[in-house]
């Protein structure tokens, strides 16, 4: 049985604390150009393209897009509690850089390297985390709102704000366009 990995907040972006069983050991990956594009398990939707733009307090929902790695926003209109859970899963992970977290935020990742998962307690502000999922072929996207499903209009995708057809939802990379 693999043990999880847990980063926490509060550490600085270029020494992130990971926590593993009881040992605690220092990350400082490089930003992966492997999840830029041209991987050759294909290309990213346009959809997922670009920032969106995101500010604290906008309306609830979870934004993610891509601009050679992915970021993962969470944020609501309001300064109540709302707690986050969001479930990535992918053949890897690397850069895995926390954004803006709390103390009882946490970013979990599988000992096998193949799941993150993301603990917030939002109260309006932005919440988030950076990463590669290392040109993996599809990445999978749960997201949950106070432990409910969030809906399609809850979850936004790249500069355009594109909803997924379905919550949870999968991005696959396409066979590169011929030349």
């Amino acid at each position: 049985m693999t043990r999880p990995t847990a980063l926490r907040a509060g550490a600085s972006a270029g020494s992130v604390a990971l926590v593993l069983g009881l040992g605690v050991a220092a990350f400082t990956g490089p930003a992966s150009a492997a999840d830029s594009t041209g991987c050759s398990t294909g290309d990213l939707p346009a959809s997922v393209a670009r920032d969106p733009g995101v500010k604290a307090g906008q309306v609830g929902g979870a934004y993610l897009y891509h601009d050679g790695v992915f970021h993962l926003r969470v944020t609501h209109a309001t300064s109540k509690k709302l707690a986050v859970t969001v479930r990535l899963d992918a053949t890897s992970f690397s850069s895995i850089q926390p954004v803006a977290l709390e103390r009882a935020d946490t970013i979990t990742q599988t000992g096998d390297g193949t799941t993150l998962i993301l603990r917030f307690s939002n109260y309006g502000k932005i919440d988030g985390v950076d990463f590669s999922a290392d040109c993996s072929k599809r990445l999978r996207v749960q997201v949950l709102f106070d432990g409910k499903q969030a809906t399609t209009k809850q979850v936004k995708l790249g500069a355009h704000r594109v909803a997924p057809t379905s919550v949870p939802f999968v991005i696959e990379r396409t066979a590169p366009a011929a030349s």
